[in-house]
């Protein structure tokens, strides 16, 4: 896919954009809706348009191509909507669960887009305030920021 400049994204999006709203970050990424009982790697990851503006997360269908229209729109939410579930920057891909009142959805960026997930999981936490996205509590986080794929299990 050729790449899009800024000014064509913002263009071709700029009916969904409010008055005043500006584009801070974009990119393509991976994502799916997540599924009880179903594998990540049996989930259907499809490939996505994220923008991020600075007051919303904006996730437009990616067509091979061609600019997003204001009919591609998947999701549309300010980031109070969000909070911030578990992120694992093992390698290769940085991967981003976000949880909202009845949905999960993992949002998985490349090497190259890393920059573009961890603004994203910024914005949430500076959205829905950093203290209370932190719930699962020090042991989780320390082990999250270390890298490690998965925590160790709270003692009994």
């Amino acid at each position: 896919m050729p790449r899009r400049s800024l000014e064509q994204i913002v263009a071709a999006a700029h009916e969904v954009l409010a008055e005043g709203e500006r584009v801070v970050g974009h990119g393509p990424c991976w994502a799916a809706s997540l599924r009880r009982r179903v594998p990540l790697l049996l989930q259907r990851r499809r490939q996505f348009l994220l923008l991020l503006t600075d007051r919303r997360l904006l996730v437009f269908e990616r067509r091979r191509g061609r600019a997003p229209r204001p009919t591609d729109l998947v999701t549309s939410e300010r980031y109070e909507a969000f909070r911030v579930e578990r992120v694992r920057r093992a390698r290769p891909l940085l991967q981003v669960v976000v949880a909202t009142r009845n949905t999960e959805t993992v949002f998985e960026f490349r090497p190259r887009q890393r920059l573009l997930g961890e603004t994203l999981v910024h914005r949430v936490d500076a959205g829905a305030g950093a203290p209370a996205t932190r719930a699962a509590g020090p042991a989780r986080a320390d082990a999250e920021d270390a890298g490690l794929r998965d925590p160790p299990p709270p003692a009994p």
